[in-house]
């Protein structure tokens, strides 16, 4: 059984609002823009999915220059786009205390747009779900597991999408989450659900991070 996912019409509006305007704004900049965007919003995070997003020339920087070579025309391209969405967002929700950040899969041509309040983020309520199981074999991806239990939280935002959160590192590992292929399958047989994308985040002091697992919905 697929659970649905209940959303306030008005939230639901916002959403599509954000995606249209994320979708045009990519355009006007690359050239092109991507084949859909999913929006998620909640008072500690603002999720922006970008799917099937690689323009023809960089596909073929890809191809001759590699991963590195792309990131750096992305980023270089997406300082203005960021300053838009950023504005956009403003107008639309309380984004007092928020950090904006992004991150790309060129494999899976995909991306993630990302607003966190890290301070709101980390905060455990009662209705917080926490999965210890699924918390252990998340930190296997951390080359240095938080030692404090309060450091590390895992959230379900719905049924597609996943949070898992650490606190209190110093150093900035900022891995790739290594062959990702494998970590998929892993995880997708841990969660009942197949993880389709896996995005890293890290705060700028490298002192906080989240990986977010997208994820086909819950059975």
């Amino acid at each position: 059984m697929v659970e649905k996912d209940f959303i306030d019409d008005n939230v639901m509006k916002q959403q599509k609002q954000i995606a249209s305007y994320t979708s045009r704004t990519l355009r006007d900049h690359f050239g092109r823009g991507p084949e859909s965007v999913y929006v998620t919003l909640a008072p500690s995070h603002i999720l922006i999915h970008i799917r099937n997003f690689l323009s023809p020339i960089e596909e073929v920087l890809l191809e001759e220059e590699g991963n590195e070579a792309l990131a750096s025309l992305r980023k270089s391209i997406m300082g203005p786009v960021l300053a838009k969405l950023e504005l956009c967002l403003q107008e639309k929700l309380d984004t007092e205390g928020f950090s904006f950040y992004v991150d790309w899969n060129f494999d899976q041509k995909s991306g993630l747009i990302v607003g966190l309040n890290w301070e709101s983020l980390f905060l455990k309520t009662a209705d917080q779900p926490i999965y210890s199981l699924l918390e252990k074999d998340i930190q296997k991806l951390w080359e240095y597991p938080p030692a404090d239990p309060e450091d590390v939280f895992i959230k379900r935002v719905n049924s597609r999408i996943t949070l898992a959160g650490r606190a209190g590192y110093q150093g900035n590992e900022k891995n790739n989450i290594a062959s990702q292929d494998i970590t998929k399958n892993y995880f997708s047989k841990i969660m009942g659900a197949a993880v389709q994308d896996i995005f890293n985040i890290w705060n700028e002091e490298g002192t906080k991070n989240i990986i977010v697992f997208m994820t086909s919905p819950y059975h």
